[in-house]
């Protein structure tokens, strides 16, 4: 009930606060350019490298909306919201962790709307889409933690915002490694999704099936989200 009710007042947020509503515009800002933009791509100039601008695409999609609920809970903090929250019935980890499943679910829905728009959905496989679709997402809550953990209030929040973006080069390196230096890539979350589509382009990768990227991101999403939301349990005295 209690997971219900907070959910739905985020709901309710997206009318009224403008993080929320750019959280709802963006995917369809994004996918209309990138309805645009593909066709051009793969019929007049590099089509071949489209699949890079794909890439690009569903890793911004993890960034940003990481970013949105990062400085949501920030809001949260200067207004006092989670300080308030430890005298509630309602845990103030269960309303953080509410906060980035609601990001992610936020996230799975621009990436397959990305991918429609962008022709992706109906090129790929099948099983490939869904891994990109479950994996592509699982960067939101990552971002989000990262930012909020480094950060006191949303000025610093600015900053390290701009730091983590860095996150989002390493893993483009990913799409011209083929052998062993790859697995250099393996702590960035972002890697993982980007292998993915290069595997499907049919160009040497380290891994031959895609599942074992698949099965390597969720694991190394899962170990950066714990430890991340620890250190952010830790230095917010959350309970």
């Amino acid at each position: 009930m209690m997971i219900k009710r907070v959910f739905i007042h985020e709901l309710k947020n997206i009318k009224s606060d403008s993080l929320y509503l750019f959280l709802a515009i963006f995917p369809l800002i994004i996918s209309g350019v990138g309805a645009i933009l593909i066709p051009y791509l793969e019929n007049h100039l590099i089509g071949q490298w489209s699949f890079l601008v794909n890439a690009l695409f569903l890793l911004l999609n993890g960034f940003l909306f990481g970013a949105v609920i990062a400085f949501s809970l920030l809001d949260d903090q200067d207004d006092h919201v989670l300080m308030s929250l430890k005298i509630t019935p309602i845990s103030v980890r269960w309303y953080v962790l509410i906060k980035l499943l609601f990001g992610y679910i936020f996230g799975i829905l621009a990436t397959i709307l990305i991918m429609i728009a962008t022709g992706a959905l109906f090129d790929l496989s099948i099983g490939l889409s869904i891994m990109i679709i479950l994996l592509a997402p699982l960067q939101t809550p990552i971002y989000t933690l990262l930012i909020v953990s480094l950060s006191n209030n949303k000025v610093e929040g600015f900053v390290f915002l701009k730091s983590t973006s860095l996150l989002l080069i390493a893993p483009a390196a990913g799409l011209f490694l083929s052998n062993w230096t790859e697995l250099l890539l393996i702590p960035f979350p972002a890697f993982w999704t980007t292998k993915l589509i290069v595997l499907e382009q049919g160009l040497p990768t380290f891994f031959s099936q895609s599942y074992l990227y698949f099965i390597g991101g969720v694991i190394v999403h899962m170990i950066s989200g714990v430890l991340l939301f620890e250190i952010y349990a830790r230095k917010h005295r959350l309970h």
